[in-house]
């Protein structure tokens, strides 16, 4: 189990009242948490069983989405399943989207965007399927070539690509846990704190530092929608 989830559950044990996420449509609690994961992670998991590659391991799923519970959820849900996430920007070109799914061998996308997702993978009749919130799932077609990661890969983030083929960088899931709680340490954070982080979260290199930072003193993260502020 990754210390975060574990930190999750401490919370929950603890402090089940306690608002842990809030976005613009909803709220939800420490108590809430571990449960809406694993029900969610366990959708993730059946998806991408028949999908595994040559080594057993799930395939990465992506997701295309603004900022808000449904996000930060859909991330930890893939942590819990042992599945890579791949944060796609909202501001890349349908060319690049393309480019990150060929090159990723992703099979399926997380998404509050779906009819945009599903134009740039030049797969007009893919089906979308309600996940959580307003995020759907696109299943792409089973042809996606499988691309081995490296061992330990939790997430890969691109570049945006001045050439349109955005390069992947891939991220530990311990090296991302290690920079949160050093970062919770040198902000001398408390449970009474507040977190707002104003980022467009798949541009920042750490990603889910942004959520999980928060989460290991149990404080309240607010985390409006970037692309309906900007």
């Amino acid at each position: 189990m990754s210390r975060i989830i574990a930190a999750l559950q401490r919370h929950a044990t603890s402090n089940p009242l306690k608002v842990a996420l809030q976005d613009d449509y909803s709220t939800l609690t420490y108590g809430e948490l571990p449960l809406e994961i694993e029900r969610l992670s366990k959708l993730l998991r059946e998806a991408s069983a028949c999908a595994a590659g040559g080594d057993g391991a799930p395939r990465p799923i992506a997701i295309l989405a603004d900022n808000g519970n449904a996000w930060a959820l859909a991330d930890l849900a893939a942590n819990a399943a042992g599945i890579p996430v791949i944060p796609l920007p909202p501001f890349f070109s349908a060319a690049q989207i393309s480019h990150v799914i060929s090159s990723s061998g992703i099979d399926q996308v997380l998404t509050d965007q779906a009819p945009r997702l599903i134009a740039a993978s030049g797969q007009t009749d893919l089906p979308a399927e309600p996940f959580y919130g307003k995020l759907q799932r696109v299943r792409l077609p089973a042809t996606t070539r499988a691309v081995l990661l490296p061992a330990g890969t939790d997430k890969v983030t691109f570049t945006s690509g001045t050439s349109g083929e955005p390069k992947g960088v891939c991220l530990g899931l311990a090296a991302m846990e290690t920079v949160a709680e050093a970062l919770g340490r040198a902000s001398a954070a408390t449970r009474d704190d507040r977190h707002l982080c104003p980022c467009l979260w798949p541009r920042y290199w750490r990603t889910s530092v942004a959520f999980t930072r928060p989460c290991w003193p149990g404080q309240r993260f607010a985390c409006p929608g970037w692309l309906r502020s900007a």
